[in-house]
C-alpha cells in the first residue's frame, strides 16, 4: 500500500512540475513571441523554483507547494506585464515585483500549511 502512495506522490509531483514549466513557457512565449524557447538563465531559475515547489508536494505538503508554485507563476506574469508596459524604460522594477510576489507566495504557503496542520491536530484532539 505504501508503494502505491509513493508512486501516486511522484506522479502528482511530475504533473505539477510539467504544468508549472508549461505555464511559464506559455507566458514567456506570449510576452516575447518565442513560444517554448526560454532563456537558459530564466529556465534555470524557474526549474529551481519548481523543485522548491515540488519537493513539499512529494512529502504531502500540498498547500505550501501549490501556493508557492502559483505565486511563482503570478510573479512571472506580473514581471512580463510590467516589462511590456515599460518597454522603452529599462529598469529592474518588474524583477523586484516578481521577487516580492514569489516571497509572498512562499510566506503565504508556509502560513497556510502551518495553520492547516494546527487545525488538523486540534480537530483530532477534540474528536478523541
Amino acid at each position: 500500500m505504501k508503494k502505491k502512495r509513493n508512486i501516486k506522490q511522484i506522479l502528482i509531483g511530475l504533473v505539477s512540475l510539467i504544468t508549472f514549466l508549461l505555464l511559464i513557457m506559455i507566458i514567456y512565449g506570449i510576452r516575447y513571441n518565442e513560444l517554448l524557447l526560454l532563456d537558459s538563465e530564466l529556465l534555470k531559475f524557474y526549474i529551481l523554483l519548481a523543485i522548491i515547489g515540488i519537493l513539499p508536494i512529494l512529502f504531502k505538503l500540498y498547500r505550501f507547494g501549490y501556493i508557492f508554485l502559483v505565486g511563482s507563476v503570478i510573479g512571472f506574469l506580473i514581471d512580463c506585464i510590467i516589462s511590456c508596459i515599460e518597454r522603452d524604460i529599462p529598469s529592474m522594477k518588474s524583477g523586484f515585483y516578481n521577487f516580492f510576489v514569489i516571497i509572498i507566495g512562499f510566506l503565504l504557503g508556509v502560513t497556510v500549511e502551518v495553520l492547516y496542520h494546527r487545525y488538523v491536530k486540534n480537530y483530532k484532539n477534540v474528536k478523541s
